[in-house]
């Protein structure tokens, strides 16, 4: 009996001496079946054993690779297919090109995170000051006289003369001459000091009121202090050379709390520390200024009791004999702020030449008297009475104290007419 199956894929089935066999067609032969095609397959020439299946035999199986690119496949199947060396060379080159770029990227990260480090170094060294870790600190009823004139305008009769009353008032005294007053001197001013004497020229600008170091000016030294107000060029008119000049900013930067209870004596021009100048250049002749606290300010949030200086310009030789007045006052007789600046201003009248008078800062502190530690009895209160002497002055002086034809730091100066 012979069965026949005309399915697409099917096959026949043939009894054949009572054994079954069976053909099995590939689809093309099924196809052809299917159309109506008069060949028939070839009946298999090995019987297939009734316990063992009959092996179809496969076509190789293509696999589509869905995750390269559009119109490459990759086979999967008994074997792989050789890399050409188009493909090998193209596979290089795209490696070469991601090496690349991952090593731009790097290059470039590198070079930008130097940039910034640059940068912001830079801008730290230029904005921030750095301060003095070791700050020393002086022992108790100690009083100071720094003397940045002592060299082009000594006057030993004034040290000489400062040094007794204080000592008789208990205090020790340190007194720092010219060669030792520089920029880096003063950063490290020690703390502690009752009474500090500023026996130094000074000026004001548009940025207020200036004291003068002794150290000469040199544009490359302390470029941050300068590009930050802190410092400027100084020069006076008698021809010496120019020095640094520090003013509120740098004491606000580098004198943090270096002067707590002490009293502040300006012996230059300006050196209440309460002026502003309205112009670019001062003359020194009929010198007009605006008026607030600036640098007296900076001292005070320091820890300054008080500031006494000029109001305005002022001779040398009237700033050094009104000022030992002064010294005694406080140090000696220990009159309250208000009760020196008051007995001095009113026994020695005015600056002869430049009509400035001693004045002081903050008002409100004008009851407070140095912080001596002292066995002293506390003299009398001073008051002003009619008998009181106003001494005149008619002796021309020989310099003036303000010496300030110059002061140009950042495009500003100060010039004598």
């Amino acid at each position: 009996m012979r069965k026949t199956s005309g399915a697409v894929g099917g096959g026949i089935d043939e009894d054949v001496g009572g054994c079954s066999s069976r053909v099995t067609f590939l689809p093309q032969q099924s196809q052809n079946l299917a159309s109506g095609g008069n060949s028939l397959p070839q009946l298999s020439q090995n019987k297939a054993s009734p316990t063992e299946p009959v092996r179809e035999p496969v076509d190789r199986v293509f696999e589509l690779d869905v995750t390269r690119e559009p119109g490459t496949y990759e086979e999967r199947g008994n074997s792989d297919l050789p890399e050409s060396d188009e493909m090998r060379s193209e596979k290089e080159s795209l490696d070469l090109s991601s090496f690349r770029r991952v090593l731009l990227s790097k290059t470039f990260l590198a070079v930008v995170l130097v940039m910034l480090i640059a940068i912001g170094s830079i801008s730290i060294y230029f904005l921030y000051p750095i301060r003095a870790t070791n700050v020393p600190h002086v022992g108790e009823n100690r009083a100071a006289i720094v003397d940045a004139l002592s060299i082009q305008h000594p006057n030993p009769e004034f040290e000489n003369t400062a040094i007794s009353y204080l000592n008789s008032a208990g205090l020790s005294v340190d007194v720092y001459n010219a060669s030792q007053v520089t920029v880096e001197f003063m950063k490290s001013f020690p703390a502690g000091y009752v009474l500090v004497i500023f026996r130094v020229h000074s000026g004001t600008s548009r940025q207020g009121v200036f004291y003068f170091t002794s150290e000469p000016y040199d544009e490359s030294k302390y470029e941050p202090e300068q590009f930050r107000d802190e410092l400027r060029f100084a020069k006076d008119y008698e021809g010496h050379p120019s020095v640094f000049a520090f003013g509120s900013k740098f004491i606000d930067a580098y004198l943090q709390r270096r002067f707590q209870n002490a009293v502040i004596i300006g012996m230059g021009c300006f050196g209440a520390g309460t002026s502003y100048g309205t112009e670019e250049e001062v003359t020194i002749g009929g010198t007009q200024s605006g008026k607030g606290p600036n640098l007296a300010d900076a001292f005070q949030r320091q820890g300054a009791t008080a500031v006494i200086g000029w109001s305005s310009l002022v001779t040398l030789e009237f700033s050094d004999q009104v000022t030992l007045e002064l010294v005694k006052a406080l140090a000696v007789e220990r009159l309250t702020v208000t009760q020196a600046t008051e007995k001095v201003n009113l026994e020695n009248g005015a600056d002869p030449v430049y009509k400035s008078q001693l004045t002081y800062y903050p008002e409100q502190n004008g009851d407070k008297t140095l912080m001596v530690e002292s066995q002293h009895p506390q003299p009398e209160a001073w008051t002003p009475s009619a008998t009181s002497q106003v001494r005149t002055h008619q002796r021309v002086p020989l310099s003036v104290c303000c010496q300030l034809p110059t002061i140009e730091v950042v495009g500003l100066s100060l010039r004598r007419a």
